[in-house]
């Protein structure tokens, strides 16, 4: 009895040793979180769509066409052409089963396995911080249990995508200013997670570029390889953005994507009779006519401005630099009506309590055709998801339920202020020197910067979904952690990175 007692402590040492715990840990994360989001899946099939998911999948299919609403017909980098192409991996992965719907499943069954993959190796890293068990499980349960992140997880959008990349991107951030230098691995892994930045979000070089500057002061023991890293990340976008996007046929995003702000200010300017010449008056007539723009007006999103027929893209798109001079000079006289329409547009990523939209609330059915063949045309139309285990878990309905009974907790407001005071306390930070203190904050600054100038509409949580993923993390990211000596407690041991 001893020697199989023996016998198998052995083997469990073996065990541990072949299989140690963080790869245990992870796995155990991996496991749950995937389980999970397969219920919440199966319980919304075949996950969530919506109009902007529809312009992909057109653009795969090839049915893509020029609406009043989308002014473009083919391939378009107006959501990037990169995850375009991801939504083309997973339909073509679905075609010998010749259904929409399937092929929307089939896309939810990867992008929930990429997020329970991602938020697993992100908690591995908490772990690894020295953080203590009680808050490693607070951590995981926020995370396993997070109404934000299942309904994401299952929502076809280009930006549930690029908020994974950049959790792991701020997290090496951390580990790169803590080493206070890169490694060879270390430059490979930070220029592929840059590139996804940049292929995921048409605003990713900003944040990208915005990284490197900080990156730049910090880390003096290599700025030469991060001045060719910026340079290369530059030239990256302008060879893909012009010949590569001219080769393939891709038409580039419209200059009016970047003008939400100074449109929607010119446009409250005509709303609210302010003061305006005639001759400014007959240049914004040829983009649109001044009295449409003046009527369609929404104070929280220019795309009743942008999305119609009678606006002239083109004559916008060639003539920036007079749009821009117009608007300047209607700067001063109608500074107050300025003003007031950017707070109306940004209202809701710096308001707390901002009651947000949390994902949508529709699946992807086929009508007149049931089937497609191979990406072929295809016929199809929103439809309400579907209960296929009995649980009927409207998870569209309970996430927005709870975001009404405690707007603080789910408003995008507040998590951004949240993140913000994670930043200021990174400050008082005395285990890295300099600009390093608050590198791993410096892409979610850059994002809330971006959106502060461009934002496209002010409800829309999934545009700050980033500062939500990273709230867990908070405590070791600006170093509260670290100060706070609380054995065996919320934080556990001082953290030693």
């Amino acid at each position: 009895m001893g020697r199989l007692a023996a016998s198998h402590r052995g083997n469990e040492e073996r065990i541990r040793i072949a299989f140690p715990r963080t790869a245990r840990f992870f796995f155990v994360c991996f496991a749950l979180l995937e389980v999970v989001l397969l219920i919440v899946v199966l319980s919304n099939y075949p996950g969530f769509v919506s109009f902007d998911s529809f312009d992909s999948i057109r653009q795969v299919l090839g049915t893509a066409e020029r609406t009043s609403a989308r002014h473009y017909d083919g391939l378009m980098n107006y959501h990037p052409i990169f995850f375009t192409f991801l939504v083309g991996v997973a339909f073509s992965l679905a075609t010998p089963f010749g259904d929409i719907a399937v092929s929307v499943f089939v896309f939810s069954l990867i992008q929930i396995t990429a997020t329970a993959s991602v938020l697993a190796w992100a908690l591995t890293w908490l772990d690894k911080r020295g953080v203590g068990k009680p808050y490693l499980l607070v951590a995981t349960a926020f995370l396993l249990f997070s109404p934000v992140v299942m309904i994401h997880a299952i929502t076809m959008w280009k930006d549930v995508v690029f908020s994974l990349v950049m959790l792991v991107y701020i997290l090496k951030l951390f580990d790169f200013a803590c080493q206070d230098t890169l490694s060879r691995k270390d430059m490979v892994l930070f220029v592929a997670l840059s590139l996804g930045l940049i292929v995921l979000r048409n605003n990713g070089i900003y944040i990208v570029l915005a990284t490197l500057v900080f990156m730049f002061i910090g880390l003096d023991k290599v700025r030469k390889l991060l001045a060719c890293v910026a340079c290369a990340l530059i030239a990256f976008v302008l060879v893909v953005n012009g010949p590569v996007f001219s080769l393939l046929q891709i038409q580039n995003v419209n200059f009016s994507e970047s003008l939400s702000i100074p449109l929607q200010q010119v446009a409250a300017v005509l709303h609210h009779g302010g003061k305006i010449d005639e001759d400014q008056k007959d240049f914004l007539d040829k983009i649109r006519p001044v009295e449409e723009m003046a009527s369609s007006y929404r104070p929280e999103c220019p795309d009743p401005i942008k999305y119609v027929e009678d606006f002239d893209e083109s004559f916008l798109a060639d003539h920036k630099l007079e749009f821009l001079m117009v608007w300047a000079q209607l700067m001063p006289e109608n500074l107050g009506i300025y003003t007031r329409a950017w707070i109306k547009e940004t209202e809701g990523y710096w308001h707390p309590g901002y009651l947000s939209m949390i994902g949508t609330p529709k699946g992807v059915v086929a009508t007149e055709r049931h089937v497609f063949k191979g990406l072929g045309e295809q016929d199809f139309d929103f439809s309400d998801p579907v209960d296929l285990i009995g649980l009927d878990l409207n998870i569209f309905s309970i996430t927005n339920t709870l975001a009404k009974d405690f707007p603080g907790l789910f408003s995008m407001g507040t998590i951004v202020w949240v993140v913000i005071f994670g930043f200021v306390f990174s400050l008082l930070g005395r285990e890295v020197r300099g600009v390093l203190r608050f590198l791993s904050f410096v892409p979610l600054l850059a994002l809330l910067f971006t959106l502060l100038i461009a934002v496209p509409i002010s409800w829309f949580f999934r545009y700050i979904l980033a500062f939500y993923l990273v709230i867990p993390f908070l405590p070791v990211l600006s170093g509260i952690a670290g100060c706070c000596r609380v054995y065996d407690g919320v934080l556990g041991e001082r953290s030693t990175v």
